[in-house]
């Protein structure tokens, strides 16, 4: 078992320490992920972890969490919190580094999804996938109506033709941008196949989290993609 010190807080990875129920308080009632499971899911989950970390105060009582499950080369981290009153700490990084830095996982691949505090895992390595990652989503959930919207299919006008952005648009975007060097100098473009690839990926991931449509804008004589545009709150972006 390793426990450390982090201000007035300890944490400490026993298992048995972990007080469920104060888990299951924050899960069902604060966190926005997850909220499908009621008490014995939750319970059952991390009775099934193969690491968890919990903070605690002066009084023992648990004011942050966090679990991971792995097969011994993979891992994945989930249920990470910190209690409002107890942020400002320092102690969900210090969780964080615990769990994935000071364990047995150090050398693992680790996954998890977010839709927040991205910078606080980026720390500890945490990237967008690459092109390889697939995954398969729940049955459970259904697409919101921007996303929808965002793979509702070609569009045609009499320029210019707008298709759902995919990874097949990749050569085009690369080969559009070497045409246009002079032309888009000034512009944040990507230059080479790999700098696309993570443009491409950065929109799909917006896509799919339901904050932007995006597409593949191509003139209807080209079988070339001469660029793309990703649609957020603002007006439509369009690098070549």
């Amino acid at each position: 078992m390793t426990r450390t010190t982090v201000g007035d807080y300890e944490l400490d990875d026993d298992p048995g320490r972990v007080d469920t129920d104060a888990a299951v308080a924050f899960l069902t009632t604060e966190a926005y992920w997850g909220r499908w499971r009621g008490a014995s899911d939750i319970k059952s989950q991390i009775a099934a972890a193969w690491r968890v970390v919990g903070a605690y105060d002066q009084t023992g009582a648990m004011v942050g969490f966090a679990r991971a499950y792995g097969d011994g080369g993979c891992a994945y981290l989930a249920d990470v919190y910190v209690l409002a009153g107890h942020r400002g700490a320092g102690l969900g990084q210090a969780i964080v580094r615990m769990m994935i830095e000071d364990g047995p996982g150090a050398g693992w691949r680790w996954m998890l999804h977010t839709s927040d505090a991205h910078g606080l895992y980026r720390q500890f390595g945490f990237a967008a996938p690459s092109h390889r990652y697939l995954e398969r989503v729940p049955k459970s959930e259904t697409a919101t109506p921007w996303q929808r919207s965002a793979s509702a299919g070609t569009l045609v006008g009499k320029v210019v033709r707008l298709e759902p952005l995919q990874h097949q648009h990749v050569p085009g975007l690369v080969a559009a941008a070497a045409d246009g060097e002079e032309l888009y100098r000034w512009s944040p473009v990507p230059q080479d196949e790999t700098q696309v690839r993570q443009y491409v990926e950065t929109a799909l991931s917006a896509r799919d989290d339901g904050t932007a449509v995006t597409a593949a804008v191509q003139t209807p004589a080209r079988s070339a993609t001469p660029g793309s545009a990703r649609r957020r709150s603002g007006p439509v972006r369009t690098p070549r």
